[in-house]
């Protein structure tokens, strides 16, 4: 006899079929997709049947002599039924999907098309109109820096801040039933909108996600229209079991990241807490080369990222513009410098390109030599001279150049060093360590 064999019984048959089969093999197992009473109802009429694995969600259950294995909700796990041969002894249990598990290519296509719908559908995308402000209206947390400027500063360091940009990460950011927890005020008129340009500023856990819409309390700032302290538990209205398995045991370890009243967090407290799940943190550092105070951000950051090179996604920029004014062969770039830091920033940004397991020690060996000819700190840390300046010469280090500068321009960053989390502003020098620093701009 076969030890596997697969019959299809119809949905309607009777019963007594399972008895039939089960004196014809070793196992009988029934793959389901009736509801839970009613797999409940035939494990407990039916005889023979040893495993219902059933496309419901719940825990594993016997009734009687037939176990009862369901789906994990929302795909968080996968299930199992291991058996042992010869002796057909079994065992069952579960696989947390974690992000070690890499996604199955033929459902990860299946998820993108169902996004891809909503995406296009507008149908789909109907987050409701609730009416339920009393007159109050959500603002954007950028409404709050002027007044608290220091819980401000601690919340654009956490991943509230950045929780938008996981769902552009997943291509989920036109799923209401995500969008309600990754955004501010999401199905409120005045909250985020889809697709609207305007209400970007409440993309991501802001401000008032936690304490209200803030229009109020802006114009009239009193402890009676805004909510102040909270409790902790106010976070299970996002981070429940289905979204945060295990949420509540860590629940006292993870309020104190978004507690305001921590003032200073280490570089690897930020990454530690930035590099859950399977998104890096983006991490970028806007400055000029020529800049005192940029170099000094880079002497105090550039130790730190090494470590994290694995973890987190390390760009730096150059603030220039183009110069409208330049003739014949002029460069068509100017910065707060001058033409000689236009050049070491085009530059840098060609040996970045070409030598960029040299960049870091360049940037460290100039930042202490900047009276110094560049090629000296090019020999020291490796660097071919010949290479870089045909590069130069060729224009593509002024194509580069000009790819480069074109973020912080977008942005309109001015000011060297600045820097940005997920795309967010944050204290370089609190990032840093070791006290504060100024601004070129």
């Amino acid at each position: 006899m076969a030890p596997f064999s697969i019959v299809k019984i119809p949905q309607n048959g009777p019963l007594l079929v399972y008895q039939k089969h089960r004196k014809e093999a070793d196992i009988v197992l029934l793959l389901s997709n009736l509801s839970t009473s009613e797999i409940r109802e035939v494990a407990g009429r039916a005889r023979g049947i040893d495993y219902i694995i059933s496309s419901e969600s719940g825990d594993r259950e016997k009734i009687g002599d037939t176990h009862l294995l369901f789906s994990s909700p929302k795909g968080e796990k996968l299930g199992f039924l291991a058996v042992k041969l010869p002796s057909m002894k079994t065992s069952s249990g579960s696989i947390l999907l974690g992000d070690d598990v890499p996604d199955d290519q033929e459902i990860r296509g299946i998820l993108n098309q169902f996004y891809r719908t909503v995406a296009q559908d507008r149908g789909f995308q109907r987050g409701g109109k609730l009416r339920s402000l009393n007159g109050n209206r959500y603002i954007g947390s950028e409404e709050c820096r002027s007044c608290h400027a220091d819980e401000y500063e601690q919340w654009s360091q956490t991943p509230h801040a950045g929780a938008y940009r996981t769902l552009l990460r997943r291509n989920r950011y036109f799923y209401p039933d995500c969008l309600i927890c990754h955004t501010t005020g999401f199905g409120y008129e005045t909250g985020y909108q889809i697709g609207d340009e305007r209400s970007r500023k409440l993309a991501g856990v802001g401000c008032e996600s936690c304490h209200g819409p803030g229009k109020r309390h802006v114009f009239n700032p009193t402890k009676e229209n805004i909510s102040g302290k909270l409790n902790p538990k106010a976070c299970l209205r996002c981070h429940t079991p289905d979204h945060s398995p295990g949420f509540d045991r860590l629940e006292d370890l993870l309020w104190k990241e978004v507690d305001h009243s921590r003032k200073k967090v280490s570089f690897d407290q930020l990454i530690a807490q930035h590099s859950r799940g399977t998104l890096k943190p983006q991490l970028e550092l806007f400055v000029m080369s020529f800049c005192p105070f940029g170099l000094e951000a880079e002497r105090r950051l550039i130790p730190k990222v090494r470590k994290y090179l694995d973890k987190v996604d390390f760009k730096i920029y150059f603030i220039a513009e183009r110069d409208e004014k330049a003739k014949g062969d002029e460069l068509p770039f100017r910065s707060l410098h001058g033409k000689a830091e236009v050049v070491e920033d085009i530059r840098q940004v060609v040996i970045q390109r070409i030598f960029p397991e040299k960049f870091f020690d360049y940037l460290l060996c100039r930042a202490g030599n900047l009276r110094e000819p560049w090629v000296k700190c090019a020999r020291k840390v490796g660097i071919d001279v010949m290479r870089v300046n045909d590069v130069m010469e060729s224009g593509e280090g002024l194509r580069w150049f000009e790819e480069n500068i074109k973020r912080g321009n977008e942005l309109g960053i001015r000011g060297s060093p600045t820097l940005l989390l997920n795309g967010r502003r944050i204290s370089v020098w609190r990032v840093a360590g070791r006290g504060g620093g100024g601004l070129c701009e």
